[in-house]
């Protein structure tokens, strides 16, 4: 029976992944790295900023300072632009009122997380908050969603996590969790490749298929 529910945030909630590829590309130029492109980006999606840049200074060479240029690629990043995906608070609101516990494992940093949660009023819906501060290894290990289960009193076969990215799949299901993936970053192909159990085009769609889900796991 599923009874906790936990939310990646870039790409699931919010609408961040063009603005974060923006910030990388112009982080990177100035680091003299000419060929970052949307499929070396998206290869990241899900892992921390500061192993990202890691990858750079040891794959490619690059002149990183891992904490400050963490900061300057979160500086880069224009939050004006950012928006809540459609439908997102109302679907947060039906499952808390179905009674659903529900958390949020991002590999976005806790102060980015809060703001960008309560610039849209959806982070009172939030029963915990697990972030980037709280791991020491990013998805697609699945440490930050074995943390997250575990904030919530939650085992495993008990959670379902919504995730947009190949790593958040992958980092899902090594942690023994169904997972649900969401069409706004990568192609259903993809998603269902990295094991996802279930795969949607929008988050709209989540009452009925958990609905659906808890059923099937009575009979």
């Amino acid at each position: 029976m599923i009874t906790t529910i936990i939310f990646d945030m870039d790409g699931v909630l919010v609408d961040t992944m063009k603005l974060h590829y923006t910030a990388w590309k112009k982080l990177l130029e100035e680091k003299g790295f000419k060929k970052f492109t949307k499929k070396l980006y998206l290869s990241f999606a899900g892992m921390k900023t500061v192993e990202i840049l890691l990858v750079f200074k040891e794959k490619y060479g690059l002149n990183i300072n891992p904490e400050l240029d963490a900061k300057r690629k979160e500086e880069l990043v224009d939050f004006s632009k950012m928006t809540l995906f459609s439908g997102v608070k109302n679907i947060l609101i039906k499952l808390k009122k179905s009674g659903f516990k529900i958390g949020i494992a991002t590999s976005a940093s806790h102060h980015i997380m809060k703001r960008n949660l309560s610039l849209f009023g959806i982070d009172i819906y939030f029963d915990s908050f697990t972030t980037a501060n709280d791991v020491v290894h990013s998805k697609p290990n699945p440490q930050i969603y074995l943390l997250a289960a575990k904030r919530l009193n939650s085992s495993p076969k008990e959670c379902v996590v919504i995730e947009d990215a190949i790593n958040g799949v992958i980092s899902a299901k090594r942690a023994g969790m169904k997972c649900i993936g969401v069409t706004n970053t990568f192609q259903k192909q993809k998603l269902k490749e990295a094991g996802a159990d279930y795969v949607v085009e929008n988050l709209t769609e989540l009452p009925k298929l958990l609905v659906k889900i808890n059923d099937s796991s009575v009979n």
